[in-house]
C-alpha cells in the first residue's frame, strides 16, 4: 500500500489512532479514489 491509499484508509496522514471518513454522498461513491486497490471494497462500507 501506498503512503496515500494509507492515509485515505487510516483517515489520517498522522500518528494516531484511526479516524473514521465519513462519505455522505448518496450512492456511496467516492470517484476520486478509484486508483486505489481495493476501491470497491473500501466504498462499500459507505453504502451500507
Amino acid at each position: 500500500m501506498n503512503d496515500l491509499e494509507e492515509y485515505v484508509k487510516k483517515g489520517r496522514s498522522t500518528p494516531g489512532e484511526r479516524q473514521q471518513n465519513e462519505r455522505n454522498h448518496p450512492t456511496g461513491d467516492w470517484p476520486q479514489l478509484e486508483w486505489m486497490d481495493g476501491y470497491e471494497d473500501y466504498i462499500a462500507q459507505f453504502k451500507e
